[in-house]
């Protein structure tokens, strides 16, 4: 752990044992609780952001009730479209397909194509080493090989923990 905080490629998890953490001042997921004070109006800011982003929740729900209700009426009636007074929905099915693995292996092997459509699943490398099931120095070197696509930075809403009964 102290090599990957030396080495810059330490990222915080919170974990239930935050709460009693000595080092919530300099951790990047808690340390804007005591600094404050630098921008007093960034609260304002991140409380606007957090009421918006409760009544899109509310809406969301709302609409995907909505949907189905659409949804269940249409295919009841055979309909793909269905008006409103000022507007229409329109229904469109997708159909999601996926290659069948066996099915490119065979087709793409004679021809020596194959190993050119494998790839990493970064999803199931990301959940091998979180699954802790590795030893510790090729955890360490495959977290070590891991190189920059893309830095995207998303918010999410932390909401506060509620009392249990």
């Amino acid at each position: 752990m102290a090599e990957r905080i030396e080495a810059g490629m330490f990222e915080p998890r919170e974990n239930p044992l935050c709460n009693w953490c000595d080092f919530q001042t300099v951790c990047p997921v808690f340390r804007h609780r005591y600094e404050r004070d630098d921008a007093p109006r960034i609260a304002e800011v991140v409380d606007e952001w957090i009421a918006l982003k409760r009544e899109d929740r509310e809406r969301w729900r709302r609409m995907e009730e909505l949907a189905r209700t659409i949804k269940a009426y249409a295919e009841e009636h055979g309909f793909k479209r269905l008006f409103g007074s000022d507007a229409a929905i329109q229904l469109v099915e997708r159909l999601e397909t996926a290659p069948d693995p066996e099915a490119v292996r065979r087709l793409l092997e004679p021809l020596g194509l194959y190993e050119s459509v494998l790839a990493v699943d970064p999803k199931r490398l990301h959940e091998l080493i979180q699954g802790r099931v590795l030893p510790p120095p090729v955890e360490d070197a495959l977290l070590c090989s891991r190189e920059d696509v893309r830095r995207t930075t998303a918010l999410y809403l932390r909401e506060p923990a509620r009392a249990r009964r």
